[in-house]
C-alpha cells in the first residue's frame, strides 16, 4: 500500500495499486469501475496513470481467480493486455 504514497497520481485518477505483477507492471483497483488492470512500468509515470492503464478484470474477486488458474485466463501484464 506504500506504494500509493509514492505514486499519489494514482489514487488522484481513482487507480489504487494494490501489487505488481512478476514482470513490474503495476497492478490496481480501478476506484470508478470496481475492475482491475495494470499500469505499464516501462513508460514514464505519467502524470495521468489512466494513459498507461489497461483493465483485464471486472473485480478484485474475479482477478485472483482469473490469475492464478491454470493457465491463466487473463493477460498477465500490460503488454498482453493491449493486444
Amino acid at each position: 500500500m506504500k506504494w500509493n504514497n509514492d505514486f499519489p497520481e494514482a489514487l488522484e485518477n481513482d487507480l489504487l495499486i494494490t501489487g505488481s505483477a512478476p514482470n513490474g507492471d503495476i497492478i490496481c483497483i480501478d476506484l470508478k469501475t470496481g475492475g482491475v488492470g495494470y499500469i505499464c512500468h516501462e513508460k514514464d509515470w505519467p502524470s495521468n496513470p489512466r494513459d498507461s492503464y489497461a483493465s483485464v478484470s471486472k473485480s478484485i474477486g474475479s482477478f485472483l481467480h482469473e490469475i492464478n488458474s491454470n493457465p491463466p485466463l487473463i493477460p498477465e501484464d500490460y503488454w498482453e493486455a493491449i493486444k
